[in-house]
């Protein structure tokens, strides 16, 4: 039953028994998280009854995480576009982390919506650093002792925010140990059985280092070598699943548009820039209808320089 909590944490689990020892009961109790305990005998129609209250139990978790999920979605797209409006870079740099999470946690890990999540926000630290510091990072450039300083504490930053929120708790913390090396207490335990937290820390430190490595000229091959020779920092087996990623798979067509062209579910291509120089989007970013918007509103003004490259969904 405890194995079973983790393959699937969404299910209510039952206990009958005629098993007599009270300590191994409430040990089972504790570590499976048993919605009931039945002793035998029990009658047919007392089971049947039990059964229709655990459909009652699961539909109304069912319901309620439903709630829940699409409340902090929608709370997340606030944040999100806040974060596309302060700093484009970091916004971009999420993009890319949020598509290759949702990609290696479907069908290995449960309720794969808290690593989505983790993923989305996993950069809102980063509004408090200079845009300069992060074109920095993603280029791959060292970065001065003041610099490194707020660059590290900007996961600090997102987990002070993110508490605030109820339900967020778990995301909040792996949300924070996204610079640390990996902690597992048992590396040799599968992924779906290690705690949730540090897998989903350790799911951002290897994709966001993994982009910084692709944005700063690496390739495919060499991002992944340089993971790969530090085990004490990355846990070797999430490393793998890079290799399952794919990172065209929304990038079929490239085309060069103006602002008035722009259409939700593009990827930008390159960083969208003013005649002065100032990131407005980052490649990689996906256009939204505030996006649009936005983008649109710089053109009229003609400070946007256009034509830029996207990349269409196929």
């Amino acid at each position: 039953l405890e194995k079973a909590r983790h393959i699937s944490p969404e299910s209510v689990r039952l206990l009958l028994t005629g098993y007599a020892d009270i300590g191994d009961t409430i040990k089972a109790v504790n570590d499976g998280k048993i919605f009931q305990y039945i002793s035998k005998p029990c009658p047919a129609k007392a089971l049947l009854g039990i059964f229709h209250e655990a459909m009652v139990e699961f539909r109304t978790r069912e319901a309620e995480s439903a709630i829940i999920k699409g409340t902090l979605r929608g709370s997340v797209g606030v944040l999100m576009q806040l974060l596309a409006n302060v700093n484009p870079t970091a916004f971009g740099c999420t993009a890319r982390v949020q598509r290759m999470v949702k990609q290696i946690v479907r069908g290995q890990l449960s309720s794969p919506w808290q690593f989505e999540l983790a993923a989305s926000l996993s950069q809102l630290g980063c509004m408090s650093l200079p845009v300069d510091t992060l074109n920095k990072i993603t280029a791959g450039k060292a970065l001065e002792a003041k610099e490194e300083e707020l660059f590290t504490g900007h996961p600090a930053v997102a987990e002070n925010f993110l508490q605030q929120i109820p339900r967020l708790e778990e995301v909040s913390a792996m949300v924070a140990g996204q610079q640390r090396p990996v902690q597992f207490e048992d590396p040799e335990l599968d992924l779906s059985r290690q705690d949730r937290v540090l897998v989903g820390a350790q799911l951002l430190r290897v994709t966001i280092d993994f982009d910084h490595g692709l944005t700063g000229g690496l390739s495919r091959e060499e991002a992944m070598a340089e993971l790969r020779a530090a085990p004490g920092e990355y846990y070797p087996p999430i490393v793998n699943l890079l290799e399952t990623v794919d990172l065209e798979q929304f990038t079929t067509l490239p085309r060069y548009i103006n602002a008035q062209e722009l259409a939700t579910g593009m990827l930008l291509d390159e960083d969208l820039v003013t005649r002065e120089g100032v990131i407005l989007a980052s490649k990689g970013g996906e256009v939204t209808y505030e996006t649009q918007e936005r983008l649109r509103r710089f053109a009229k003004s003609g400070a946007l320089v256009q034509p830029f490259r996207v990349l269409t969904r196929q």
